[in-house]
C-alpha cells in the first residue's frame, strides 16, 4: 500500500481513537457503564492496531510517527468540539439581575419553558434577584439568548450536576 495512504489512515485512525476516548471519559463521569465499556473496547482495539502499524514501519519512515502525533492532536480538538456540541448532563444556572427587571426576566424565561426559583438579595448599589434554573447543559446558550432578548444585564454562574434525584416531584 502507498505510504502516503498509510500515513493518512494512521492520522485518521488516531483521531477516531482519541475522539472515542474523549467521549468515553465524558460518559464515565455520567455513569454510562454500557456505553463506556463498548467505547473502551473500540478505543483500545484501534489503539493497538495503530501502534503495531506505526512501530512496524517507523525505522523506514518517520512520517508514520508524525501522522500518529497529528492524529492525536486532531482527535483532541475534535473531541473537545464534540463534547461541547453534545453537552451531556444537567446544569444549575444562577442568574443575578437587578430587581427592577427581574419580573420581566422571570416572565420571559417562563414563556420559553424555563422554571426558575428566585431569591432576594442586596448588591453594592441596588437590590438584586438571584434566579436558579435547573436545565440541560445544552440549553445554557438558549437561556443566555432569552436574557439578551429582554436586554437584561446579568451575571450567570453555572454548576454542572453529576447526580440528582427528584423526590415526590418537588
Amino acid at each position: 500500500m502507498n505510504e502516503i495512504i498509510i500515513c493518512l489512515l494512521i492520522a485518521l485512525g488516531k483521531s477516531i481513537e482519541i475522539l472515542l476516548y474523549t467521549t468515553r471519559t465524558v460518559l464515565s463521569t455520567k455513569n454510562q457503564k454500557k456505553a463506556v465499556t463498548i467505547l473502551g473496547f473500540l478505543n483500545n482495539s484501534i489503539g493497538i492496531i495503530l501502534l503495531l502499524t506505526v512501530v512496524t514501519g517507523i525505522e523506514d519512515n518517520i512520517w508514520r510517527a508524525i501522522s500518529f502525533a497529528l492524529g492525536e492532536t486532531l482527535g483532541t480538538y475534535l473531541g473537545m468540539l464534540l463534547e461541547k456540541k453534545l453537552a451531556f448532563g444537567k446544569v444549575v444556572l444562577t442568574i443575578v439581575v437587578n430587581k427592577s427587571i427581574s419580573q420581566k426576566v422571570i416572565s420571559s424565561l417562563s414563556e420559553n419553558g424555563y422554571e426558575s426559583t428566585s431569591f432576594q438579595g442586596h448588591g453594592l448599589k441596588n437590590e438584586k434577584v438571584l434566579l436558579k434554573i435547573f436545565t440541560e447543559r445544552k440549553r445554557k446558550d438558549d437561556v443566555i439568548k432569552v436574557l439578551n432578548d429582554v436586554n437584561a444585564k446579568a451575571v450567570i454562574f453555572d454548576s454542572n450536576i453529576l447526580n440528582y434525584k427528584k423526590i415526590n416531584e418537588a
